[in-house]
């Protein structure tokens, strides 16, 4: 049966087809058993004219309890009332309209938002690039019921925007910027899908290309040689991330000598460094930390700085 699903869906080129971005918000919640689950808050569904078909709260499972909403108010800005909205049966149902329709589902990660609206069975196989030829696209993955069978036809971006560098997954944001060489201010899951269906349209307009490579890099603040049997106290008096910075960076720490921040944007590092420096100069001189003169380092265009109880190193990770 799987043969003939992909066979029919391929003898319909994917330009004919109509295309449906998908996004979905999440927040934690833990169920009846106590069980940890992600269930969706909200979604938006973009079409490939770029018309917003949905943006809807969904209401979480009843009787389940918020576990953490803390992106979602804080990036989405939703309020915390997470029994308000349409029921996951009405998206599932919309979802599922499209692809009997023969429409594409298009998404960014497509197989968290497929599990997470509860068609398991098409998320895992959406999980699978190379069992779904052609690459980008999965063919026949059953959303429906044994009552009333539906296959959906997917397109899954993170297949083909890949970092030049490693050929590494980047984020939404990064590949929307490098292809357009502008940003997209992204508050909710309707303009993620929005996002997602330009992105789409630039891949199916320039051929639907098996990869389109993205320039990135990670911007890097390095901490090392710090004072003897000091760094523990100088990582917590100066240089930790503030709980606001958890989401833009991602921390690595040897243990021993470095202590590394890697940022996706430039702008995020900047302003951890403007936040450093005034750490410094507020607090620094009673436990000889100063900001030292700035002098060019390796690689090329790097910066190196002696703040004197430790170092720092700020350069580009091409990725």
């Amino acid at each position: 049966r799987k043969s003939t699903r992909m066979a029919a869906a391929a003898a319909v080129p994917a330009e004919d087809q109509g295309a449906y971005a998908v996004d979905c918000e999440f927040i934690q919640v833990a169920g009846h058993g106590g069980e940890l689950q992600k269930v969706v808050c909200s979604i938006g569904v973009v079409d490939d004219r770029l018309e917003k078909i949905l943006y809807a709260r969904v209401k979480k499972p009843m009787g389940s309890v918020v576990m953490d909403d803390s992106f979602v108010r804080t990036r989405g800005g939703l309020n915390p009332d997470w029994d308000k909205g349409i029921h996951i049966f009405v998206a599932n149902n919309l979802l599922k309209a499209f692809c009997e329709q023969g429409g594409l589902l298009v998404g960014w990660q497509l197989e968290s938002d497929l599990k997470a609206l509860g068609l398991t069975e098409a998320g895992v196989l959406a999980a699978d690039a190379e069992g779904h030829p052609p690459y980008g696209r999965r063919m026949g993955l059953p959303i429906g019921t044994p009552a009333h069978p539906v296959d959906a036809n997917i397109v899954e971006l993170t297949d083909v925007y890949r970092t030049a560098e490693h050929g590494a997954k980047c984020t939404l944001a990064e590949a929307y910027t490098a292809v357009f060489t502008r940003t997209m201010s992204a508050h909710d899951a309707a303009d993620d899908a929005a996002m997602t269906m330009e992105l789409y349209r630039y891949w199916r307009d320039a051929g639907s290309p098996d990869r389109i490579s993205i320039a990135v890099a990670f911007h890097v603040v390095n901490a090392h040689t710090f004072a003897p049997d000091r760094r523990s106290e100088l990582l917590w008096r100066f240089l930790r991330p503030t709980r606001r910075d958890r989401d833009v960076v991602i921390e690595r720490d040897d243990g021993e000598n470095v202590f590394q921040l890697k940022f996706r944007r430039l702008a995020d590092r900047d302003a951890f460094v403007t936040e450093l420096r005034r750490r410094v100069r507020e607090d620094g001189p009673p436990h000889g930390v100063w900001w030292g003169q700035e002098v060019p380092g390796e690689p090329q265009g790097s910066v190196q700085v002696n703040c004197g109880a430790f170092r720092i190193h700020l350069f580009e990770q091409l990725r």
